[in-house]
């Protein structure tokens, strides 16, 4: 896919950070300090929260997007991206909010970005150690298995949500994902458009037992992800079905969300 050229009057800028936060008070903060030491601009988008989560990320030094109610891990990444579109950035890395991904692993990520320009980098997490739930193995294992039968080829962690995105390639798709299947369907899309995707390893950090605080409801989110699988799926071999979705203006218009 061909990559739409900045607004007139605006030169396209360096890389910045992309991190959508939910209930992250306790480290948020962490997290935008630590993105900091790598790029400029570190953009939070604080998707609903009630715990204070945005004052939090404002007091590290982040942009804060607020979303007035939660909308979902995938809507709050395409908020992040676009409000990072209008602010000249060709590139974004995202991180989780809860403190998984280690920003000190965010140079790989562009180094690989700038060898590859207009690339989706994917990083790949680390998941040798004993401190990984085995859940997410298997659901590593079994995401990655879908994104191959789906076309989306081979990627080493489909749902490491610690990446680097080409921002206008990555708006252009045409996504229907809201939430957590947002990560798996984004790859599979970008796969059918054309757009080279590489994997980076990366580290990985979890809590111990009972400290881990998640908002991926298996049931749910599982039954989401599993239903834009089989989609997609019927998706491939249907070409009229591939323009299906919640495609954006492009270029972005502005958000209502407020920036603060």
């Amino acid at each position: 896919m061909a990559s739409s050229p900045p607004p007139e009057g605006r030169q396209a800028g360096p890389f910045c950070a992309v991190i959508p936060a939910f209930q992250a008070a306790g480290t948020i903060g962490g997290v935008v300090r630590g993105a900091a030491a790598h790029v400029d601009d570190v953009i939070v988008v604080n998707d609903g929260s009630l715990d204070g989560t945005g004052d939090a990320a404002r007091a590290a030094g982040a942009r804060v997007v607020d979303h007035p109610v939660n909308l979902g891990k995938g809507l709050a990444l395409r908020t992040g991206l676009r409000h990072a579109y209008r602010r000249g950035h060709r590139d974004a890395i995202t991180l989780d909010a809860d403190g998984q991904h280690d920003p000190a692993d965010m140079p790989a990520l562009m180094a690989a970005a700038r060898e590859t320009p207009g690339a989706m980098i994917l990083g790949t997490r680390d998941m040798s150690g004993p401190e990984v739930p085995g859940a997410s193995r298997f659901g590593r294992w079994f995401t990655n298995l879908w994104v191959r039968i789906d076309g989306g080829g081979e990627v080493g962690d489909a749902q490491s949500g610690f990446r680097c995105y080409p921002i206008p390639e990555t708006l252009g798709l045409r996504l229907q994902g809201g939430r957590f299947e947002f990560e798996m369907e984004v790859i599979i899309r970008a796969a059918w458009a054309g757009i080279p995707r590489r994997s980076v390893p990366v580290s990985v950090h979890y809590d111990e037992p009972g400290k881990r605080q998640s908002h991926f409801h298996p049931l749910v989110d599982n039954t989401r992800i599993s239903l834009l699988f089989a989609y997609l799926f019927v998706a491939r071999f249907v070409p009229p079905l591939r323009r299906s979705g919640a495609a954006l203006p492009w270029p972005p218009e502005d958000d209502r969300a407020p920036v603060r």
